[in-house]
């Protein structure tokens, strides 16, 4: 009688860590959408497995393709582009940083500064150089290697990093 029953202290630990939570379960939602961003940047640097990390960490544990997307608006109309043109004023969305012509097939962004042009135009700048071909300052090749390995083609510059 009187006598204190003690609980397990393994058990303890493991009923504390089941109530603990580092981010507000209410906002599950939101935060599934900034790893479902992050998951899809992963992606197109080829992070596959870094990319699966995200996914899993994810309230429902998977992607739905068919949600993820983004539109683009025109900088002279405001139109939406579709297949890298402008729906209104008809207009390529990208130019190519190195030679100026509007990029109607497959080109290279980069994803830090948003400059890019034709695949081949960027490959052959980056054999040489590190930094983006506008003069913006930002240093492409250094900033995410793998993302410039589509290029097909190892770099110098990315070598040395």
């Amino acid at each position: 009688e009187g006598a204190i029953e003690w609980a397990d202290p393994d058990e303890e630990l493991f009923r504390h860590l089941q109530k603990a939570r580092l981010l507000d379960p209410r906002r599950a939602r939101q935060f599934d959408e900034y790893r479902r961003a992050y998951a899809d940047v992963l992606l197109k640097w080829e992070l596959l497995e870094e990319r699966l990390e995200i996914v899993n960490q994810m309230s429902s544990g998977s992607l739905d393709l068919e949600e993820i997307g983004f539109c683009v608006k025109c900088s002279k109309c405001g139109g939406l582009m579709t297949g890298g043109k402008c729906d209104k004023c008809r207009i390529y969305g990208l130019s190519c940083s190195i030679c100026r012509v509007p990029v109607k097939g497959s080109s290279s962004i980069c994803l830090a500064c948003g400059h890019g042009g034709h695949v081949r135009h960027m490959r052959d700048w980056f054999v040489d150089h590190s930094l983006c071909p506008t003069g913006c300052g930002c240093v492409c090749i250094e900033l995410n290697p793998k993302f410039w390995k589509h290029l097909g083609q190892t770099f110098k510059n990315a070598k040395e990093l």
